[in-house]
C-alpha cells in the first residue's frame, strides 16, 4: 500500500496546471543578495501503465484530492523536514519549524512561456510568511536565461494586494537544484486560515503569468511586550530594548545604543560597536543566534550627536526559549581595513587542534579537552576572563577553506563547555581567533524574558 501511495503522488507530480490572465509586467524591484544554498536535487518518475488506470478510474478523484482546483493546499498537511525545502535553505528559526512539522505541503504547480514554477511549501505566522519555490526551463529557455535570478510578483491575503516584491541574487542553476524560500512580512491583522494568492509576472526577464492560490493556517503563539527595557553605566553609556514582537519562528525589536564615551569609536577603520546575542536554553547552554540589523544601513544611524544608534532587530528562533540575552561590546581589530570599513584582513591568532594548545589572545585560552558525541564536536577550554565574553576560537579545516563556530556553551567557573558542529576530527588542523581586543560594557548587559 505504501508503494502504491508512493507511486500514485509520483503519477500526480506530473500534472501541470497553468492559469492564463491578462499579461502585466512590473518594473523589477532592487535585488537582496543571498547566501549559496546547499543541493536538493527534485527528480520526477514516470509510471506509466499505473498513471493509465487511475486516470481511467480514480485519477480524477486522486487529483483534487493532491491538488484541489490547484487552489488551496489540504490544512494540515506537512512535510518531512529531512525533504524539506524550508529545512534546507531558511533561516534557523524556519528550519525549526520545519523539523517540528509546522510546515504545510502546498505541492502546487503552474506554467507558462517554457517554465515550470513549483510552490512547495508554506509556513505562516503573525510576523511573516515563508513559501519554498522550485522553477524548470525547458530546452528553448535555457540558453536565455540568466545566471542571475529574478522573480517579481505580487501577492494577497483574502483578495487584499499586498506589497509587490521583488527577489533575486541566487544562481540560476542552484535555484534550479536546491530550491528556495520567499519570505513576505506579515502582521497580526491575519485571519488564522487566510487565503493567499501569489502572481509570479516574470521569472529571469521572461515576461509571463504563474498564478497560485492556497490556504495556510496561521501559527497562533504571538507575544507582543511595548515596555522598554533600559540600562545605564555610570559613564553614561545606555541601552534601550522595547517593541518586543515573538512568534514561534522570530524575535523581533526595536535596540537603542548610546555610546557617551566617542573615543571609544575615534579609530572607525578597525574599531566597531558590536552586539553578542544569546537564546538561553532550558538545557542551561546559551546559545549563539545571527541576528538581522538594520544598522548593516546608514538609516540605522541617529542625526544627533550624541553617539545613538537605532535599529530594529530580527532574531530567527533557532530554539525554543523565550529568554535572551544582550551583551554589548567594543570590538578594535588587528590587521588591515578595507576600503569599505566594515570589513578588513585581521590578523590570526593560530593554535594547533589538540589537547593542552593555548592560544594567547584578548585573554589565555586553553584548551582542556576534545570530545565527540552523536550530534556535537565537544571542546572545554580554561578561560580566566573577567567580565566574560563567549567569543570562542573557530576550527579550521584549511584544505576545504571552512572555519567551523561555536554553536553553544555553558561555564562553570573558569572552564567552558562549547559545542561546535559534529567534525570529521581528521580535517581539522588549528585553532583560529582573529586578533583583537574587546571592551565589553557588562553594565549593559540586559536579559529580556517573555514568559
Amino acid at each position: 500500500m505504501e508503494k502504491l501511495q508512493h507511486d500514485i503522488e509520483n503519477m500526480v507530480d506530473r500534472v501541470s496546471v497553468s492559469n492564463k490572465l491578462d499579461e502585466t509586467v512590473q518594473k523589477a524591484i532592487e535585488i537582496a543578495k543571498k547566501k549559496k544554498r546547499r543541493s536538493l536535487i527534485y527528480k520526477e518518475k514516470m509510471i506509466a501503465s499505473l498513471a493509465a488506470i487511475l486516470i481511467l478510474g480514480i485519477g480524477t478523484v486522486i487529483f483534487f484530492t493532491y491538488y484541489p482546483d490547484q487552489a488551496t493546499n489540504r490544512l494540515g498537511d506537512s512535510v518531512s523536514y529531512t525533504d524539506s525545502v524550508l529545512y534546507k535553505t531558511a533561516d534557523e528559526g524556519l528550519k525549526r519549524m520545519a523539523k517540528e512539522g509546522k510546515a504545510q505541503l502546498l505541492s502546487l504547480v503552474s506554467e507558462d512561456k517554457g517554465v515550470k514554477f513549483f510552490l512547495e511549501e508554506g509556513y505562516l505566522d503573525d510576523q511573516q510568511l515563508a513559501v519554498t519555490y522550485r522553477v524548470e526551463f525547458d530546452k528553448s529557455q535555457i540558453e536565455k536565461i540568466d545566471d542571475e535570478s529574478v522573480i517579481n510578483l505580487e501577492w494577497f491575503v483574502d483578495g487584499k494586494p499586498q506589497i509587490e516584491e521583488g527577489f533575486g541574487g541566487l544562481n540560476t542553476k542552484e535555484l534550479m537544484d536546491n530550491g528556495d524560500v520567499f519570505i513576505f512580512d506579515t502582521d497580526r491583522g491575519l485571519p488564522e486560515e487566510p487565503k493567499i494568492d501569489i502572481r509570479i509576472k516574470s521569472i529571469n526577464g521572461i515576461q509571463g503569468d504563474w498564478s497560485f492560490t492556497f490556504g495556510l493556517k496561521k501559527q497562533k503563539e504571538f507575544i507582543s511586550d511595548s515596555k522598554s527595557v533600559a540600562k545605564e553605566d555610570e559613564l553614561g553609556n545606555s541601552i534601550v530594548i522595547n517593541n518586543v514582537n515573538l512568534t514561534p519562528s522570530k524575535l523581533e525589536l526595536n535596540l537603542s545604543t548610546t555610546l557617551a564615551q566617542k573615543e571609544l569609536l575615534q579609530d572607525q577603520g578597525n574599531t566597531f560597536r558590536d552586539l553578542i546575542i544569546l537564546a538561553l536554553g532550558s538545557d542551561g547552554f546559551s546559545y549563539f543566534e545571527t541576528p538581522r540589523r538594520s544598522s548593516n544601513s546608514e538609516n540605522a544611524y541617529s542625526t544627533a550627536s550624541n553617539g545613538t544608534i537605532l535599529e530594529k532587530i530580527e532574531v530567527p528562533r533557532g530554539i525554543d526559549t523565550y529568554t535572551y540575552k544582550f551583551i554589548p561590546f567594543i570590538s578594535s581589530h588587528k590587521g588591515k581595513a578595507t576600503a569599505e570599513g566594515n570589513e578588513g584582513i585581521w590578523d590570526e591568532i593560530t593554535g594547533p587542534y589538540r589537547e593542552g594548545t593555548i592560544l594567547d589572545g584578548n585573554s589565555k585560552i586553553k584548551v582542556v579537552s576534545i570530545e565527540e558525541n552523536n550530534q556535537r564536536t565537544v571542546i572545554r577550554y580554561k578561560m580566566n576572563q573577567e567580565p566574560f565574553l563567549p567569543i570562542f576560537p573557530l576550527l579550521a579545516d584549511r584544505e576545504s577553506n571552512i572555519l567551523y563556530e561555536a554553536i553553544s556553551f555553558k561555564k562553570e567557573g573558569d572552564f567552558v563547555e562549547v559545542n561546535y558542529p559534529k567534525i570529521d576530527q581528521n580535517t581539522i588542523t588549528e585553532f583560529v581567533l582573529f586578533d583583537a581586543t574587546y571592551l565589553v560594557l557588562k553594565d549593559l548587559e540586559t536579559l529580556i524574558d517573555l514568559k
